[in-house]
């Protein structure tokens, strides 16, 4: 595979950062496009821990005959605002955008920004050379999983979406990147989660946080929708046994889900993560 960096602008002066990793020996494609959002992992995209890893993903993905690219949230490495202390907690930079009340009466939010900024990442990989924009998808977990299914409601480009350890109808988003104004009035992750039905989608839930009822309470309400369709095939919804995480017990299952719906391969279930080594912060960081 190969791994290279790119930042461009969301809207004027606004740029977005992230690493596009590509399949190499895999022929000119077109290949299968995946975003990555990282979720409120201390170190953002650069996480790389037996919870989470995004290189893991983006590496396992790039060898398998997929395009992926992860991108920074609002304040994560080398996205954010140039008046912003640089040397701060990525996660305080993070909750600085939109905080006072005048941007909260005209819906001026962090979910806002970020939603757009996801679109706009997908615009990007729409338009690269090489990747099929038929077969986009999304993947994160935590907040980026939030990301996920916010992008999946508002954008019928994606072919299919994961998102991780994160729809729930007991706990709607921490932060204020996952919350905005009047979004949840009459509605909540379910059924935001269940907008994009009929297209494919896994849930990937734990025993060890606010998705633990997954498989009797989130999965089967996700399902009821997708069974208007005569779609249940398309969702499939499982829970592993440990804390808050994508690990990598999780990640093989996106590999398998994905591997069905984006690769068509002939045996998902071979799709089983290859060790890897992560490339130094400093070869990932933009500025």
């Amino acid at each position: 595979y190969s791994v290279e960096k790119v930042h461009f602008q969301t809207y004027p002066g606004f740029f977005l950062a992230g690493n596009l990793y590509r399949p190499s020996g895999k022929g000119d494609g077109p290949f299968p496009a995946i975003l990555n959002p990282h979720g409120h992992w201390a170190n953002g995209r650069m996480a790389d821990t037996a919870e989470g890893s995004i290189a893991a993903r983006c590496i396992n993905f790039a060898r398998q005959g997929m395009i992926a690219f992860s991108y920074d949230m609002v304040g994560y490495n080398d996205t954010g605002f140039p008046d912003w202390p640089q040397g701060e907690e990525f996660y305080k930079r993070h909750r600085r955008f939109a905080t006072n009340e005048v941007n909260l009466l005209w819906n001026i939010s962090l979910m806002g920004l970020q939603t757009w900024n996801s679109i706009r990442a997908l615009d990007f990989l729409e338009a690269l050379p090489g990747a099929d924009k038929s077969r986009l998808a999304c993947t994160g977990a935590s907040g980026g999983g939030t990301q996920t299914f916010m992008l999946g409601a508002v954008d019928g480009r994606l072919a299919a979406q994961a998102p991780i350890v994160m729809v729930s109808h007991s706990m709607q988003g921490g932060c204020s990147c996952e919350n905005a104004p009047g979004l949840r009035v009459d509605y909540s992750n379910m059924e935001i989660a269940a907008v994009p039905a009929p297209r494919p989608q896994i849930l990937v839930a734990a025993t060890g946080d606010w998705t633990k009822m997954t498989l009797t309470m989130e999965g089967p309400a996700v399902a009821s929708i997708y069974r208007l369709f005569n779609a249940e095939d398309r969702l499939r919804y499982v829970r592993f046994d440990f804390n808050h995480n994508y690990n990598q017990t999780s990640r093989e299952a996106v590999y398998q889900w994905f591997g069905k719906w984006l690769l068509k391969a002939p045996d998902p279930s071979s799709l089983k993560e290859a060790a890897y080594s992560k490339e130094p912060d400093p070869d990932l960081r933009v500025w």
